[in-house]
């Protein structure tokens, strides 16, 4: 019963998060809407669609067969665009080249935690770099807003 609220609680939330880079990769789509996009603005649309295709196919592989590698995978790849998204929200200088950053600190947790869980399938190596990775991405969002609002000396 409450499986469905926390689900849509979720998606609102990731929502919230992506809805600007997500909505200009739909502008990219029409032909004239691309011209109203910055270069900035185009290149985020390209990230976070980037990794949000990865986490559809993820998800797609995964319930076509059932494999966890291929749910953690979506997850994965669903949650690094949180930090990606966030780099575009700060200002450039400083707080954006913080961010970036942070966005790819994070991918190494994460991509050692996939490496682990393929390499032992399943028998546990891969908790403690799936935590840093998870805590990560949810952590850097709280980041991205204290450096969204932090004014850069021009």
């Amino acid at each position: 019963m409450i499986l469905p609220v926390l689900v849509a609680y979720a998606a609102f939330a990731l929502l919230t998060w992506l809805a600007r880079p997500l909505f200009n990769l739909t502008l990219r789509l029409d032909r004239f809407g691309r011209h109203v996009l910055s270069r900035e603005e185009v290149v985020a649309s390209n990230l976070v669609g980037a990794t949000v295709a990865v986490a559809l196919a993820g998800l797609a592989v995964g319930l076509a067969t059932g494999s966890g590698l291929a749910f953690a995978t979506a997850l994965g790849a669903g949650l690094v665009a949180i930090p990606i998204a966030g780099t575009f929200q700060c200002p450039p200088g400083w707080p954006r080249a913080v961010m970036g950053a942070t966005a790819a600190a994070l991918v190494a947790p994460g991509g050692l935690a996939l490496a682990l869980a393929l390499a032992v399938l399943g028998r546990g190596g891969a908790a403690a770099p799936a935590t840093v990775f998870f805590l990560g991405t949810i952590l850097s969002q709280w980041l991205a807003n204290i450096l969204a609002g932090v004014r850069v000396k021009g």
